[in-house]
């Protein structure tokens, strides 16, 4: 598996003891504190858009609440190189804040407004969050299944199968 923003190891760590996991971060602060905790964990020091170190590899490409750090074009250049990194039956799981479409965004917008929360609102602008829509369009035409699942407020699951 390999955890891309793998911060400080956490959400892979754990079963590091029982799987090959690799963690990729642009921290160096955060790779040094995680191999602490993950001694059978290996780490990297990079980010989405590098080039693949291993092509078809993975079986599974997680990254969660790192993949808003990416405009729309870097989105796409990251996707394609996490479809490099899996073998022909992996899959890439997304966890991150998105939108189902533009009009749920301004509806979003619309709402912290009229709750006098226009700082939260200037919060979100300030990320990248996902049009899921052209997301699921992106996805398909590279001849890949999507799935998503809503859990929260604008917390999304996507599953990519390649």
């Amino acid at each position: 598996m390999l955890d891309i923003g793998c911060g400080t190891g956490d959400l892979c760590g754990e079963l590091s003891d029982k799987m090959d996991i690799v963690g990729i971060d642009s921290s160096l602060e955060m790779i040094l504190y995680a191999k602490k905790k993950y001694k059978n964990m290996e780490f990297k020091l990079g980010n989405f858009l590098d080039e693949p170190f291993r092509k078809n590899y993975f079986d599974i490409v997680v990254t969660t609440y790192a993949f808003h750090g990416l405009n729309d074009k870097e989105k796409k250049e990251a996707i394609k190189h996490m479809l490099e990194y899996l073998k022909d039956d992996g899959k890439i799981i997304i966890a991150d804040f998105m939108f189902a479409n533009d009009t749920e965004r301004e509806k979003c917008l619309n709402g912290l407004y009229a709750k006098g929360r226009q700082d939260l609102w200037d919060v979100i602008n300030k990320k990248y969050y996902t049009n899921l829509e052209e997301l699921e369009g992106y996805i398909r035409s590279l001849n890949c299944k999507i799935h998503s699942e809503h859990i929260v407020n604008f917390t999304w699951i996507v599953e990519i199968e390649k």
